[in-house]
């Protein structure tokens, strides 16, 4: 894997600006820094941006090279879409059409720093008439706009000590990709900025992301499985996450909600979250706008997802510390996914909102256990509108919390349609001002326990 550069001879660096960019920042750069990309692969060297800002459109990566970025080096987005190349079209239906760095079908390749990659991204974007107070997503697609990297079906793939800032859309899209480390970048993307999530692996095998300190305007870390975009099936599987910082007004981390071929065998570690809504969140689920044919990733059954654990985690100011849900939002027929045999285990979720594992229709949620676990409930709750399942209890007015994992919950730990799910060593407090009570909801709940006490199937347990 080309991942070495204080290996590589000099002689295999290939310094941009002997291809005529001009590191202005004024200058489209990208036709030169092209031409030291093509001539890179030909010889497997490493294109090298020395100090300056290099203004680009979409760069389109080649096998057996490497990208270094050095320290006071830029490689500033073009902010007009026609510098992009067309043919990269990500998606008919999603305003990302393209992208800054892109790759298919290619291997061996490396992107790294120390220098910074900025993606222009507030030129895409327009204030939202639609924003709902309270939510820093201020901003919404201007129209077609780039993601900042995108890999499609790429292998032993590499992404190191990089400066990312202001990425359009979705920062790093690795769809279908396989043996892909990365490591040490620097992610500052603004909370306005619509869909700038920072890491989508989407139906990837072989994934290690580690050293990471990541703020963003969408999900920190996705995990998907959507076949229509990988063109082949699409398991998600074999990921492990470590050592890493995440805030966002959205999700931490998140598997499933796109799409429906399995997410397996995924290991998290040692992560803080902070200031954002969900810490983990699962979403296997049909639902009616992700249903439709025009949808850039409609759902036919749900995403299965098995085997993963979560250990030593701190979230600090999250609304929704644990977050799954499961089942068919959408009619009575179709869903046919899960979650099961998942572990949590030493998380400390402080001033927090309470955690929901529920499956809105059935028995979806197995096989689950949670240890050493100290949550304390201060985070205050909103009402909102949209998305919600209105039904608790048989009480309309007390909301709980839908396929985002948003709501209103009046009790500290909800269980709702889950079968084996086991609480071990559980302490959770509440701040006075919390509005809830510091309680154990459960509905439908078979086989649960808590502390040692096994829990009834439908009831409200004081702890």
């Amino acid at each position: 894997m080309t991942d070495s550069f204080d290996k590589a001879p000099m002689a295999d660096w290939l310094n941009v600006r002997n291809f005529g960019a001009k590191g202005d920042g004024a200058t489209l750069d990208s036709p030169a820094v092209q031409a030291a990309i093509d001539k890179a692969a030909n010889m497997g060297g490493t294109v090298y941006f020395p100090a300056g800002t290099y203004l680009c459109g979409t760069l389109k990566l080649r096998s057996n090279t490497a990208v270094y970025i050095s320290i006071k080096a830029t490689v500033l987005g073009s902010g007009n879409f026609g510098d992009y190349k067309p043919e990269n079209k990500v998606d008919e239906h999603s305003s990302m059409q393209t992208a800054l760095f892109y790759g298919e079908d290619i291997q061996n390749i490396c992107i790294g720093g120390p220098g910074k990659v900025d993606g222009n991204g507030e030129k895409f974007w327009i204030a939202n008439p639609n924003h709902v107070p309270g939510d820093p997503n201020k901003m919404k697609s201007a129209g077609k706009r780039p993601a900042l990297m995108l890999f499609k079906r790429c292998r032993q793939l590499v992404l190191r000590d990089l400066f990312i800032v202001n990425s359009p859309a979705y920062t790093v899209w690795a769809v279908a990709c396989e043996n892909v480390r990365i490591t040490g970048l620097l992610v500052r993307n603004p909370r306005k900025g619509p869909n700038t999530d920072v890491l989508d692996i989407d139906g990837c095998r072989n994934v290690v992301i580690s050293d990471c300190d990541i703020e963003a305007g969408d999900d920190c870390i996705a995990l998907k499985s959507d076949s229509a975009k990988a063109n082949a099936s699409a398991i998600c599987e074999n990921i492990v996450v470590n050592n890493c910082i995440f805030a966002t007004w959205a999700y931490g981390i998140r598997l499933g909600y796109e799409a429906d071929d399995p997410i397996r065998d995924c290991s998290f570690n040692n992560i803080a979250i902070k200031d954002s809504s969900v810490g983990i969140g699962f979403n296997s689920m049909k639902t009616p706008a992700m249903m439709l044919s025009t949808h850039p990733t409609p759902i036919k059954k749900g995403t299965p997802i098995e085997r993963v654990s979560f250990s030593n985690f701190r979230m600090y100011h999250v609304r929704r510390p644990i977050y799954i849900g499961a089942g068919n939002f959408h009619d009575a027929s179709g869903y046919d996914a899960y979650v099961r045999h998942v572990d949590f285990s030493n998380i400390s979720a402080i001033e927090c909102g309470p955690i929901y594992l529920g499956s809105v229709d059935g028995n979806y949620i197995s096989d689950i256990r949670l240890r050493n676990i100290r949550l304390h409930v201060s985070f205050a709750e909103v009402v909102e509108s949209g998305n919600l399942e209105k039904r608790f209890q048989g009480t309309p007015d007390v909301l709980v919390p839908a396929y985002f994992g948003h709501g209103n919950l009046p009790y500290a730990f909800m269980l709702r349609g889950v079968t084996d799910v086991s609480c071990e060593d559980i302490k959770i407090t509440k701040d006075p001002a919390w509005k809830g009570q510091r309680a154990v909801f459960t509905e439908r709940a078979v086989n649960c326990t808590f502390n040692g006490t096994a829990l009834k199937e439908t009831d409200v347990a004081a702890v």
